[in-house]
């Protein structure tokens, strides 16, 4: 039930958002943030690795439907579309996981404020921290981090629908990439793909051995 609900929360937005901006770099970079938001609203709700894996493939379906049915006639496109899929699980359940770990510890209204601000943070890290990619450190994110960061492992992988950095929006107001700053896109999601299936797996792996130690204490008492 709950992946049946996280997923058709997630369908509506990205019908929403295809409603507004159709077939764009934007629409792929909205299905991330998308899964990302009801992954947060869905975190204390998966209890087990199974509910995880369901419910964060119900919300990738579903934030990247619309997008895939819409691009279904362009066979080059394919390829990406597996990519988009397979990076929106993994960031679902990481960002499920993580949640649903901080829940456990500090309550679920601040565990979802946290994980808000930290998924926000962390998905529009190419635009706020752009004053320092001319610096020594942001040479070494550019080099070393990019692949690991779902919107710019996606531009990559969606290339033929252009490069953010060069759209209006970002190259007056939200970065210097691609004009002050040179870099080179990705080319394709897996780096970015196993690092947050990394970080879901460590996560529940450390909730389900915090709920077993916590049954045995409440039998040994």
């Amino acid at each position: 039930m709950a992946s049946l609900l996280c997923g058709g929360t997630a369908l509506l937005a990205s019908l929403g958002v295809y409603a507004l901006i159709d077939v764009t770099l934007g629409t792929v970079f909205a299905s991330a943030f998308v899964a990302g938001l009801v992954s947060i609203a869905a975190g204390p709700t998966a209890r087990n690795v199974r509910e995880v894996a369901l419910v964060s493939a119900a919300i990738a379906i579903g934030a990247s439907a619309v997008l895939l049915l819409a691009i279904s006639d362009q066979p080059s496109l394919a390829w990406p579309g597996v990519q988009l899929l397979s990076l929106l699980v993994m960031l679902s359940a990481m960002t499920i996981s993580a949640t649903g770990a901080l829940s456990r510890l500090i309550g679920e209204a601040v565990a979802r404020a946290m994980m808000t601000i930290a998924l926000l943070a962390w998905l529009a890290g190419p635009a706020w921290f752009s004053p320092w990619f001319g610096t020594p450190m942001g040479a070494w994110m550019i080099d070393h981090a990019f692949a690991y960061h779902p919107l710019m492992s996606l531009n990559g992988a969606y290339s033929a629908l252009g490069d953010w950095s060069h759209s209006p929006i970002a190259y007056k107001h939200l970065t210097n990439l691609g004009q002050d700053v040179l870099f080179d896109l990705p080319p394709n999601v897996w780096k970015s793909a196993a690092l947050h299936g990394a970080i879901a797996l460590a996560a529940t792996t450390t909730t389900a051995i915090c709920s077993q130690f916590r049954r045995r204490k409440d039998k040994l008492s």
